[in-house]
């Protein structure tokens, strides 16, 4: 069974999905669907240069605001070297909704702009949801009640923030990024399908992992493969659509509530153990 992973791959480190995938006997597929331009990188640069002890912690739900933090921590890294800069990051919680994010700040070099790794909290969370719960029961038992800064995109659910300040925190957003659909998706995909011709969609199960890069692939993906409309029920008798697979809540139901697609499989956390349960506990 071929499974195409609509995410943008790593680039440095072996692929944990493509790992895990392959060791259950599935065929993964991965194709760049969105690009990433970032954001207020200067603003960044100032909190991350001199206001460590003003905040109570950090908030990323994606790996980008993790590499928009890693891009800096290089910056600034070398300026210290030459004496500039006074923060100390290593202490302050910081709070992440999936292990992708927690993984790129555990393999940032030891530097005053650095988490420790005890304190890299909530990336069995999952969701938005589930991490505002983490966060507020962390922050209960610290003091004196700082603002969290929160690092964010250009599309972003308000579940989050609502909790955690219905909870009487006080967060200070800061958009460090936004993303646009790759302009080489459609030609890669068409290629990869091109290698697997005839084309049977029901050998192949098509992964969303976000809402925005959902939104932009479908059309493209529809050009090649049928789709089950969300209202179908009962068994694909012949043979014409692909199977759908969601990481999240938040991802189903704007697949099936925006897009009008069937979701066969749920991810319940971003992991590869957790998709690869999904899929074949669907069969």
């Amino acid at each position: 069974m071929n499974v195409l992973l609509v995410r943008n791959p790593p680039e440095d480190t072996p692929d944990r999905y493509h790992q895990h995938l392959q060791s259950i006997g599935l065929h993964p597929h991965s194709v760049p669907v969105l690009e990433t331009v970032y954001a207020n990188l200067g603003d960044l640069r100032d909190k991350v240069q001199e206001k460590s002890s003003g905040y109570g912690g950090v908030i990323m739900t994606s790996s980008r605001s993790a590499e928009s933090w890693d891009l800096i921590r290089d910056e600034l890294s070398s300026a210290r070297r030459d004496g500039m800069g006074s923060s100390d990051w290593s202490s302050v919680p910081f709070y992440t909704v999936g292990t992708a994010t927690g993984n790129i700040l555990r393999k940032m070099p030891v530097s005053p702009f650095t988490p420790s790794s005890q304190n890299i909290v909530g990336e069995g969370s999952g969701a938005g949801e589930a991490l505002a719960k983490v966060i507020i029961d962390d922050q209960r038992g610290r003091t004196p009640k700082l603002p969290l800064l929160y690092l964010v995109g250009d599309k972003n659910k308000d579940t989050l923030p609502t909790l955690v300040q219905a909870a009487g925190l006080d967060l200070e957003p800061l958009q460090v990024y936004s993303t646009r659909g790759s302009p080489s998706f459609s030609t890669a995909v068409k290629a990869l399908f091109q290698r697997r011709l005839p084309l049977d969609p029901t050998r192949w199960w098509i992964v969303f992992f976000a809402p925005s890069s959902a939104e932009f692939a479908l059309p493209i993906l529809r050009e090649h493969l049928a789709f089950s409309p969300v209202d179908e029920s009962g068994d694909d008798q012949y043979g014409q659509f692909c199977k759908v697979a969601a990481i999240g809540p938040t991802t189903v139901t704007h697949v099936k509530g925006k897009c009008g697609v069937k979701v066969h499989a749920v991810a319940e956390k971003p992991s590869p153990k957790a998709l690869g349960e999904a899929l074949l506990e669907f069969g």
